[in-house]
């Protein structure tokens, strides 16, 4: 696993100075005498067949970045000064004719953007697979000897790397978005092209399967390089590092855009969907029980599964003001899990058969995954915050269990044991890589709720105990990323409860695992119309996204803020607003009916598939995999749930909603003139470079005599913006803020 302990140490290899490395050094000290041009501390070496663009990080430490490179000698190379502190280099070759621009940032961490295109040859081109791009060395060019990583690209991620030496991070960036284009000509698959191989790092062009077309231009690299030197040299100073550079280089990415979606219709029609039965649902002893997947009925239901959903069935019922006949339907389910012998939740229906052939090593009743106990518990907790006294209670009597689980494996937790001898089933996900490395944050999550609800000091010690546990991880925290956010979540709680800043640290380093997931790019092939940008995986290693741990993270982003308060790094809240903002955009390529026939599984792994049912599918690929590989998530179905009422807000006496995508905090309002006007008020999430929209959708036949006025004014109360909002041919009235902005709206009837 990426980043365990102690931090992946790179030692350079024979195999590396053999290869591309061995004669390097001596053509870079060649080149070195005459640059071909120069600016500041970077300047570009001209080595016949390769172009190198070289930094000056200190006296003792040089990042080389090839530009251009071809078999062959290049022809036509010509480099000028752009601006004061920008390049521009051509060259032509076999392939085509290559131009790159270096543009670089001046400021507290200086950046790099190298951005080389490809116009092809007369004939079409085949393009092969190159080594990575970036080199560390000493200022003699020759390599250095060992580094750090502490995490780079997994799969569909984001292509990154973050890796050290001595005291000096890099940051390496590609964007792999510019890239799409030559992804989808040559057929090339753009996840995992980002790595290290030290002392090389960054991106490896992958090879085409087919020749690029003759005359056509296409990017080849747009690679972002920040180098810090002499802090953060604590974990969570390096993660807290890695934040700031990945939000510095978000801002000049190209976002897709985020259109309206509404999320309510959706809703209602998944609540029906399940409702109605649909395969979702059946019935055991009479009463009802969610499946996991749609027609999903060869093993038994799940706790995990029932709570997943009706946690935010309660918050949908709290929203629309009135009960839901599903919330009441499944409300038995804490019960029917219950274990009185044990004093504890069972993950799987007692009683109910398995029916598979060949059952997985989890199916059977008496083996227990340590996140699902965890997770049900912590469902039960929050269930109680409803004023669910039932779920309280049932809650604090499975804690003694929990508490004696932890102590017996001294808080590391295995995969599987057996629920009744504790003997341990299954100890690794993957030999030498240990357990779910985030279940201690979630054991913390549970004791920080049951000392919420009780103030019993051994719930809070059992929290601090487990808390340690998390040291050292670094970016390996992340085993399922829902659970590292709750693990997050514990951690400021913890902090604020104790006032030991390790905990924060601790939070923050859980931030940085889960941040170093996302999926930072969007893919390009022909009849792909879904999107997948700023996504983030259910696994640490997971090729796909999937609903309903999208749908936790996302009800978890004003949780977390809260959590931390002012000590909410801009960087932090920065990235999940504008991953919660894309969520509420791209999360309805989830349903099925979104998507074209031909992008779904026909028969997935779990039950089947049924196109006509607001369920949403479990997986869904930024490649040209078919989405529903493994089936139509009914525990996801919350994800509907979850957006309409944490996007769309409504208070009583106010005679319109107020949907936005960007979290309101701190929201008040007052009435007026018999509640014929009044004001409305709330502090945006986020932070003054990014842009959000406000809807106000009245709600009653009186909506064409309403009018407002919009106000956003800055955190540090410097500038007041007015807007007159623009009724939609929807009837709704639309206008813009920028995120930490405190926003008022006045409105008045008539």
């Amino acid at each position: 696993m990426k980043g365990s302990p102690p931090f992946s140490r790179k030692s350079i290899t024979a195999e590396s100075l053999d290869g591309c490395l061995g004669g390097l050094a001596r053509a870079l000290r060649r080149g070195a005498r005459k640059p071909l041009v120069a600016t500041g501390k970077t300047r570009v070496l001209n080595l016949e067949s390769s172009l190198w663009l070289i930094a000056m990080v200190d006296k003792d430490l040089v990042v080389g970045i090839r530009l251009i490179a071809e078999r062959f000698k290049l022809a036509n190379v010509a480099g000028r000064r752009r601006g004061e502190k920008g390049l521009v280099v051509t060259a032509s070759g076999g392939l085509g004719k290559y131009r790159a621009t270096v543009e670089v940032e001046e400021a507290a961490i200086p950046r790099l953007r190298v951005r080389v295109t490809l116009r092809t040859a007369s004939n079409a081109v085949l393009m092969e697979s190159m080594p990575r791009e970036v080199c560390m060395m000493h200022r003699n060019f020759e390599p250095l000897d060992e580094g750090y990583v502490y995490t780079k690209q997994t799969g569909p991620t984001a292509g990154l790397a973050f890796v050290a030496a001595g005291d000096t991070t890099l940051f390496y960036f590609q964007n792999l978005t510019a890239l799409a284009s030559y992804g989808r000509l040559a057929e090339a698959d753009l996840a995992g092209s980002v790595g290290v191989n030290w002392p090389q790092i960054g991106f490896s062009l992958p090879e085409a399967k087919v020749a690029l077309p003759a005359r056509r231009q296409v990017v080849i690299s747009d690679a972002f390089i920040r180098l810090d030197q002499g802090r953060g040299l604590t974990e969570s100073g390096r993660t807290l590092c890695f934040m700031e550079n990945l939000e510095n280089v978000y801002r000049v990415l190209a976002a897709p855009a985020a259109p309206w979606f509404d999320w309510e219709v959706m809703a209602r029609k998944g609540v029906a969907d399940l409702h109605g039965g649909n395969d979702c649902l059946r019935r055991i002893r009479g009463k009802n029980y969610l499946n996991a997947y749609v027609g999903g009925t060869n093993k038994p239901p799940e706790s995990m599964v029932q709570g997943a959903l009706y946690v935010p069935l309660l918050a949908y019922e709290k929203w629309l003001g009135k009960p839901v006949k599903l919330t009441r339907t499944l409300d038995h389910y804490s019960l029917s899990f219950f274990d009185p012998e044990l004093s504890t939740m069972r993950r799987w229906l007692p009683g109910a058969r398995f029916t598979k052939v060949e059952p997985s090593e989890e199916e059977d009743h008496d083996t227990m995954d340590s996140w699902y106990l965890l997770h049900t518990l912590m469902s039960l907790g929050r269930q109680a915050d409803f004023g669910r006294d039932s779920d309280r209670e049932t809650f604090l009597k499975s804690i003694d269990y929990a508490m004696r689980v932890a102590n017996h494996f001294k808080h590391d937790w295995p995969v599987f044991y057996h629920r009744k001898t504790l003997k341990v089933i299954k100890p690794e996900t993957k030999p030498g890589e240990g357990g779910e490395q985030d279940v201690p944050g979630l054991y913390v999550h549970v004791m920080m709720q049951a000392w919420r609800m009780t103030r019993e000091k051994a719930y809070l010690d059992e929290a601090e105990a487990a808390a340690v546990k998390l040291r050292g991880l670094g970016f390996g925290v992340l085993y399922q990323t829902n659970n590292a956010m709750f693990a997050a979540i514990a951690l400021g709680w913890l902090w604020a409860e104790t006032g030991n800043t390790l905990y924060k640290d601790l939070s923050f380093v859980c931030m940085g695992s889960i941040l170093s997931h996302l999926w930072m790019w969007e893919a390009e092939h022909p009849r792909r119309s879904w999107h997948t940008f700023m996504a983030l995986p259910p696994l640490h290693d997971a090729p796909y996204i999937a609903p309903y741990e999208e749908a936790e993270i996302f009800i978890l982003i004003q949780a977390y803020s809260e959590a931390l308060g002012s000590e909410l790094p801009e960087c932090i809240d920065a990235l999940l607003a504008e991953y919660g903002k894309n969520l509420l955009h791209r999360g309805r390529f989830y349903y099925p009916a979104e998507l074209p026939v031909e992008a779904l599984c026909a028969e997935p792994k779990e039950g089947f598939l049924r196109r006509d049912l607001a369920i949403p599918v479990e997986d869904l690929y930024p490649s040209r995999d078919p989405a529903c590989q493994v089936g139509q998530e009914v525990y996801g179905a919350g994800l509907a749930l979850v957006l309409t009422t944490r996007s769309c807000h409504r208070w009583a006496g106010v005679p319109f909603d107020v949907w936005t995508n960007v979290t309101p905090m701190d929201c008040e309002f007052t009435l007026h003139d018999g509640a014929k006007s009044g004001r409305l008020s709330f502090q945006a999430a986020g932070t003054r470079h990014y842009t959000y929209s406000i809807r106000c959708i009245p709600n009653s036949h009186r909506a064409g005599k309403l009018s407002f006025a919009v106000y956003s004014e800055d955190r540090d109360a410097s500038q007041q913006r007015k807007c007159r909002p623009q009724k939609n041919p929807e009837g709704h009235y639309l206008c813009t803020i920028r995120g930490a902005s405190k926003v008022t709206i006045d409105w008045r009837l008539g």
